[in-house]
């Protein structure tokens, strides 16, 4: 939505800005409305809807900007659509300055289904600043819930991959040799989709997993899982006196507590991450992913080592 955001900065009156539909249920903090008035002059522009003037960022610097008495302040206009122009406020306001409640990205989260009830899960909590489980959980409260998805990509996927995968293993037993992608895009399914369809066909095992009809289901159950997993292991190992009273074992524990995180932190970090950083925290992440697969090998190797000896 950045190429919908004016590069120009104007001046508006403040009796021509709307403030109605605030995103701030909870009002604002007067105690940063008065830090900013102090520093008002280097603040950034505010931005407005183009067309109705709608407060899209910027409601504590509004207010700073009466408190010092000003009758004008600086802003910029966003070109979109009403609805576009409040999707690109939540993410503005998730994003940086005073952060908005849990709450309020909640409330915020089930106008966006309202407004693109088509997008995935994970594309609504990189708005939002919530994560994807409560995305899924938002939606299904509210009832409702769309036979496809489009993703981060803007790619179109079906919901329940059922029909999907049962298309993708027609296809690779009409013609074995197609690609990934090409069964993919004709059956509507992701790659890797495609790709677990021909092992199990391979194997003489059915397309769809069963019991695995609503595969989301299956993989937060799995997540779920892995996170208890995860937690039970690092307390086990923090109570080792193998691993606290050794140099070697005490930094191994400070490297795994970096990554005790909850979901919701996580998604607050990544989004304070600049667009223009991701790809390169998407590589650094796969680099770390490289080394712990590693790793897990090694320890897996030397257990059968161990067993064969």
């Amino acid at each position: 939505m950045d190429h919908m955001l004016g590069t120009e900065t104007i001046e508006v009156s403040l009796d021509k800005v709307c403030e109605v539909g605030s995103l701030r249920d909870g009002g604002e903090d007067p105690e940063h409305v008065r830090l900013l008035a102090e520093i008002f002059d280097s603040l950034p522009p505010i931005l407005v809807h183009a067309e109705t003037m709608q407060l899209i960022d910027g409601v504590h610097r509004l207010r700073a900007a009466k408190l010092r008495g000003c009758k004008k302040i600086r802003a910029k206009v966003f070109k979109g659509t009403e609805s576009e122009a409040f999707v690109f406020a939540v993410w503005t306001n998730v994003s940086h300055g005073l952060p908005l409640s849990l709450e309020e990205r909640k409330a915020a989260c089930l106008r966006i289904i309202d407004i693109h009830p088509d997008w995935a899960d994970r594309r609504i909590s990189r708005v939002a600043g919530i994560s994807p489980k409560t995305v899924g959980n938002l939606r299904r409260a509210k009832g409702g819930d769309p036979g496809s998805r489009v993703g981060q990509d803007g790619r179109v996927r079906p919901v329940n991959s059922s029909v999907g995968r049962q298309r993708a293993a027609e296809l690779i037993q009409a013609n074995p040799e197609q690609s990934l992608r090409q069964v993919a895009r004709a059956s509507g399914v992701s790659p890797e989709t495609v790709r677990d369809v021909r092992r199990r066909l391979l194997f003489n095992e059915a397309p769809v997993p069963v019991g695995a009809a609503d595969e989301r289901q299956a993989d937060a159950l799995k997540e779920s899982q892995g996170q208890h997993n995860w937690r039970r292991a690092m307390r086990t190992l923090r109570s080792d006196p193998a691993m606290r009273y050794s140099e070697h074992g005490r930094l191994l524990l400070r490297i795994l507590s970096l990554h005790d995180v909850e979901d919701e932190e996580w998604q607050k970090i990544l989004h304070a991450v600049p667009e223009y950083a991701r790809p390169m925290l998407g590589q650094a992440a796969q680099g770390c992913v490289s080394l712990w697969t590693s790793t897990v090998r090694r320890i897996e190797n030397d257990e059968e080592d161990v067993k064969s000896a």
